[in-house]
């Protein structure tokens, strides 16, 4: 035999026990597979922010007239047991969960929801994990990856981020915003005149969409292979700014469709 038919035999049998190794660790894992309930109430009282740590899954976060934190949603584990975490750090309160072991992970999901008062200060740090965040007046900041983020009604300053997916607002307020994707499209909606816009992201659209008002905007568009239009009242020396950047792609500024 020679050298060159001994190694690929080699290299052939070491990708086949991975091959093989990987199906049982699939098929461990579904034997393993099981859904747990979340369903937690905490005084909110005295706190000054919510923290939410995920890796895997969804997350929603909602503003409630209450004084009282409310988690539920469900833990989804396989041959490995999920991780997942909460209680009061300091003057904030943490939900965390997290998925170790590789490939022994599989199944490793969180779908959460949860209710806060809605002037507490929201942090969000997610991987793979889409984000809804609404209804909130407090600051919000949120970051995920390779999913989506969407906001509706938050009326405080707002930082929202991801990669490769699209980040969804819609009737925000007067505080001020900043968005930051890549790769992916980008929808502004305000319910209120902005005071401060800041939004990037590459390879596709911006659409942003401002109240129909007296107000002027100090507005920047830029793009690289696409049209930037700006279809609302403008001033340079204008306090309220708009300032969006993509590439490839169009930049739009406007009023409401009527």
């Amino acid at each position: 035999m020679t050298a060159t038919k001994l190694w690929w035999r080699i290299g052939g049998s070491v990708v086949t026990v991975f091959v093989l190794a990987m199906a049982l660790m699939n098929l461990l894992g579904l034997l393993a597979y099981h859904r747990e309930p979340i369903d937690t109430d905490a005084p909110g009282a005295g706190l000054t922010g919510l923290d939410v740590e995920i890796e895997f899954g969804t997350v929603e976060i909602v503003g409630v007239d209450s004084s009282t934190i409310h988690v539920e949603g469900t833990v989804t584990s396989g041959l490995l047991r999920t991780r997942h975490h909460e209680g009061i750090e300091g003057d904030r309160y943490l939900v965390s969960s997290s998925c170790k072991g590789g490939p022994a992970s599989h199944f490793c999901e969180v779908d959460y929801r949860i209710e806060v008062p809605e002037g507490l200060a929201v942090r969000v740090d997610a991987d793979d994990a889409d984000v809804t965040v609404r209804d909130l007046r407090g600051r919000v900041d949120v970051r995920t990856s390779n999913r989506v983020v969407r906001a509706d009604s938050l009326s405080g300053e707002v930082s929202l981020e991801s990669s490769n997916d699209d980040v969804l607002a819609s009737g925000m307020g007067p505080g001020a915003v900043r968005i930051v994707t890549s790769n992916a499209r980008v929808e502004a909606a305000f319910s209120e005149p902005p005071e401060r816009v800041e939004i990037e992201t590459s390879n596709d659209d911006v659409d942003v969409v401002v109240p129909d008002t007296v107000d002027f905007y100090a507005v920047d568009l830029e793009t690289s292979n696409g049209t930037p239009r700006a279809e609302i009242r403008t001033d340079p020396t204008s306090d309220r700014v708009l300032a969006v950047r993509t590439s490839n792609g169009d930049v739009r500024v406007s009023y409401p469709a009527t």
